[in-house]
């Protein structure tokens, strides 16, 4: 370019033609976004923009670009940006004349909350360990000061691949625990110990009277019957339930264990003890009987006759005799045996009548 005249002078401008091409390609780590909006910088003053997406390859390549300024002649710094992507980490490598790569990585943060239940007595104390793909990165002690609960938060929810980080939890064991994790990131995990103390309940059988053949015992926890057992002469009249848990699983609370027993026909039961100390099933025999008296007389009848009985030779009842009751009665519903099962010895005396003598014969079965 030739410009001035022969007073000024001629001025002779030479400007250099050459130009550049500046690609440029967009890469993710982690999910793709839908387009990326980039940004040409010619000494800081943008100069182009370009939107990338799938269907451009996710690349573009500015062309034709002058290389050097026109006004100072110094080689142009061309450089790039990216308007920020929500949820993306920005980094931009390379130079114009290699090329520039324009990197998105997915960010993101988590929160994992964890929740102590006991089932029977709390331990002091337990410690959960937080782990990110099966690696310790952080730990909580957890106690009734803090509710039995605790939440890690502000956690990357990926790595530095763009991949979503693995989160899980575990706990120190606690001696006589069983321990069981269970829930998710989103919904928060649940750490479940629960005792593994275990009781044995001893049971005896005992018979007042004569022992019948065999007894059905029947083991309750909290009043739902869950084990039966019977026992006989050869098992000794004993049985003892073992390895039964001291703590429901539902509620945490020692089970209530007690002994019942199918009704054994002739018998009363009663049953006495603790789960602890174990319960003893005493069936004591019961049974009734009558005794019928009937009255003669050789002469002449007395207006009445008082009847007394005996029951193991102590008086427990008496009953008049007249012609009215056809000199006859019936003592019904009376004790076959007593209190230890012994059968009763029952017998009648008469009071004695003036002028008469008194025999007596008979037994309870056939009467007297």
């Amino acid at each position: 370019e030739i410009s001035g005249n022969v007073a000024e002078g001629f001025v002779v401008r030479n400007t250099n033609t050459e130009t550049v091409s500046i690609p440029v390609e967009k890469r993710w780590v982690g999910k793709a976004g839908e387009s990326a909006e980039i940004h040409l910088k010619a000494d800081g003053q943008t100069i182009a923009s370009q939107t990338l997406t799938a269907k451009t390859n996710w690349e573009h390549t500015f062309k034709e670009l002058p290389k050097y300024d026109a006004t100072t002649g110094e080689v142009i710094d061309y450089t790039i940006t990216e308007t920020p992507v929500d949820g993306y980490n920005t980094t931009i490598s390379g130079t114009a004349s290699d090329g520039f790569v324009v990197t998105n990585t997915i960010t993101g943060k988590v929160s994992v909350g964890v929740t102590k239940e006991w089932v029977g007595p709390k331990a002091k104390s337990v410690t959960i360990q937080l782990l990110a793909n099966d690696k310790e990165v952080s730990e909580a002690t957890l106690t009734a000061e803090t509710n039995w609960q605790h939440t890690f938060d502000k956690l990357d929810q990926y790595d530095k691949d763009g991949k979503e980080v693995t989160y899980r939890i575990t706990e120190t064991s606690i001696k006589g625990y069983d321990s069981e994790i269970s829930g998710n990131v989103a919904e928060g995990f649940v750490v479940r110990n629960t005792n593994t103390e275990t009781v044995s309940i001893p049971v005896e059988k005992r018979w007042v009277g004569k022992a019948g053949e065999s007894a059905e015992l029947h083991l309750k926890a909290d009043g739902q019957t869950i084990a039966s057992q019977t026992v006989t002469a050869k098992t000794n009249w004993e049985h003892i339930f073992k390895e039964l848990p001291k703590y429901d699983a539902t509620t945490g609370e020692a089970i209530d264990y007690t002994i019942t027993e199918t009704p054994v026909d002739g018998y009363n039961t009663t049953i006495s003890g603790t789960a602890s100390d174990g319960f003893v099933v005493t069936n004591t025999i019961t049974g009734k009987v009558s005794l019928g008296v009937t009255k003669e007389w050789v002469g002449p009848k007395a207006k009445s006759v008082t009847i007394q009985l005996l029951a193991n030779d102590k008086e427990v009842s008496e009953a008049t005799l007249t012609a009215e009751t056809s000199w006859q009665h019936t003592f019904d519903k009376l004790d076959q045996y007593d209190k230890d099962g012994k059968e009763i010895t029952y017998r009648v005396t008469e009071t004695s009548i003036k002028g008469y003598d008194s025999e007596i014969s008979g037994n309870v079965a056939e009467g007297f």
